[in-house]
Parts: structure tokens; sequence; C-alpha cells
């Protein structure tokens, strides 16, 4: 009892649990893992409110033409905040792509960037590494400017191209062609 009193039971400071490290260094370590750990929380309550609260709340499920416009600003502020937070762009970056492909795509912003989140994985799970700016810009460079075009069909022959081995680059560039086969197919 006498021992612990005096102080040879104790922990030693920081400084000595890490050799070759001041208490500085320790911090700063801490503060970052706390800044990573806090970022990757916003992340995902960002996901969770873009894409879970719908299905939620169904009444927020409505279509683009049944919200009042209040609602669809705050819808498409939503998937650009995902998207910014996601690739880690600036917000202002993620409007504008997304915009320009809500203008040529029959889907929502919601749905353009939860159909790009749905392909990244699943290369992700296959061992392709691919970002998901990169991939909506990519396609956003390909799909015809007029609008009426189908992002869901777009990105499911980029993920197929991709599957077969291609680059991204190659991907992107193949996505047309590949739409004109299937299309003479069908």
């Amino acid at each position: 009892m006498k021992d612990s009193v005096e102080g040879k039971d104790s922990l030693p400071p920081v400084s000595h649990a890490l050799p070759g490290r001041d208490y500085k260094q320790v911090s700063a370590v801490s503060e970052l893992r706390t800044v990573v750990i806090a970022s990757t929380l916003l992340v995902g309550a960002a996901a969770i409110y873009a894409f879970a609260w719908p299905r939620v709340f169904p009444s927020a499920a409505l279509s683009n033409s049944q919200q009042p416009a209040a609602s669809q600003a705050s819808e498409k502020l939503t998937a650009a905040a995902v998207l910014s937070a996601r690739s880690g762009e600036p917000l202002p970056r993620c409007k504008n792509l997304l915009k320009r492909l809500s203008i040529k795509c029959t889907e929502s912003d919601k749905e353009i960037v939860g159909a790009a989140l749905s392909a990244e994985e699943k290369l992700e799970r296959l061992g392709f590494e691919e970002e998901l700016l990169p991939i909506l810009e990519g396609l956003d460079a390909v799909i015809p400017a007029s609008p009426g075009n189908s992002f869901f069909r777009n990105v499911s022959a980029y993920r197929t191209l991709r599957e077969q081995g291609r680059t991204h680059e190659a991907a992107c560039l193949g996505v047309p062609l590949f739409l004109k086969m299937v299309e003479g197919v069908e």
C-alpha cells in the first residue's frame, strides 16, 4: 500500500509511455485521430440523412414534381453535400456537377449520387479502385447534352465495362458505344 502512495504503482507520464515522443507530438496525434473520427461520423450522418430519410418517412419520398421548391433545394444540397464529403471537393464544384447531370438525365440528384455510390461499392468489392467524383465527372463528359438520358443506364454500362477490365478512361469513353450496341440488340 505504501508503494502505491509513493507513486511506484502509478502510470508513467505520457511522454514515457511512448519513447522518443514528447507530449506535444502525442497531443497532435490524438487531435488528428479526433478530427478523423469526427469527419467519418459526419460523412456517415450525411449519408444516412441523404439516403435513409425517404425510406423512414415516406412523405419525404415524393417525386421532384410533387415536392415544394424549398424541399427540392434541400435535396440538391443534401446530395451535393454527400458528394462533397465523400470526395473532399468544395461544395460549389459538386453542386455544379450534379446540376449538369440533372439537366441531362431524368433522375434526381439524390438518385444520381446513390447510383454512383452503388457502382463505386460494387467495383470496390471486385477489386477496382475508383472514387465517386471521377465516375460522375467521366459520365458527365460522355452523356449527351440533350435532356432525357438515363443515368442508371449510363452508370450500369460504365460498371459493366470496368468489370470487363477496361480502365476508367476507356470505360467512360466506351459508354455511348456500349449503349448503342445494347439498344441495337433490344
